[in-house]
């Protein structure tokens, strides 16, 4: 397991920053949605919770889930598939119960007040990817370590579903103005920005849609991918009568 996690610690860590500044400099360059407050107060609470929540993402979240694949690997539902084909069923699913989980967090109130402080940013761009409560990453811990144990997923397969995770998150956040036909080609297959800027909407019917996490695929098989609201309409935040 220690192999595993030196390779999230020197591969993952590398990756997920060189492509968190590639998104921070793309949303700059070709922004996607007005900005509506001021950046430093902002960007200040966002990198105190990014602070404390990778702490608990290295020290908790993926020790935990490294620790489950490795007494798991090989005995779950994905040892009844053809083997050329596991490594891809466990990121895909794996991505499912991610996706199922996001949803657990909208409908249960006691979840929901964690989740809110995500959604409570007033603004959505590359550092809102990293503002999470820290009672929520370690809540997710047993919804992420279930699944893994199910499909007996090997820890190779956790790691690389954490950086693609990492990187995934990152890029749907991103205030990027993408060319509209890309972002459409692109949300066929992957959580674009202007599908997660629709999510992060102040509207309930906004917010109710486009649960995904990397793939489209799981809003797009239950009926909730939106792709029809215009950005410039969008309000970015909670209303005040859904607050925690």
């Amino acid at each position: 397991m220690s192999a595993v996690l030196a390779v999230f610690d020197l591969v993952g860590a590398a990756t997920v920053a060189v492509w968190g500044t590639v998104v921070g400099v793309a949303e700059t360059a070709a922004p996607l949605r007005r900005r509506t407050s001021p950046r430093r107060p902002r960007w200040s609470t966002n990198a105190k919770a990014a602070a404390v929540g990778g702490l608990l993402v290295r020290l908790a979240v993926v020790p935990a889930m490294l620790a489950v694949a490795s007494r798991f690997r090989g005995r779950g539902l994905l040892a009844a598939l053809p083997r050329p084909t596991r490594f891809v069923a466990g990121l895909v699913l794996m991505d499912g119960a991610l996706w199922l989980w996001h949803r657990a967090n909208h409908a249960v109130p006691s979840l929901w007040r964690f989740h809110a402080y995500h959604h409570l940013d007033p603004d959505l761009d590359v550092t809102t990817a990293l503002r999470f409560h820290p009672i929520e990453l370690l809540l997710s811990i047993a919804a992420r370590a279930i699944p893994i144990a199910v499909l007996g997923a090997s820890p190779q397969m956790v790691v690389t579903y954490e950086i693609v995770l990492q990187c995934a998150t990152l890029f749907h956040h991103g205030n990027v103005r993408l060319p509209a036909c890309l972002d459409g080609a692109l949300a066929h297959a992957v959580v674009t920005p202007r599908m997660h800027g629709i999510h992060h909407s102040r509207e309930a019917d906004h917010t109710n849609s486009n649960w995904g996490v990397v793939l489209s695929l799981w809003d797009r098989v239950a009926g909730t991918q939106r792709l029809d609201v215009p950005q410039e309409s969008i309000v970015i935040g909670i209303a005040s009568s859904e607050r925690a």
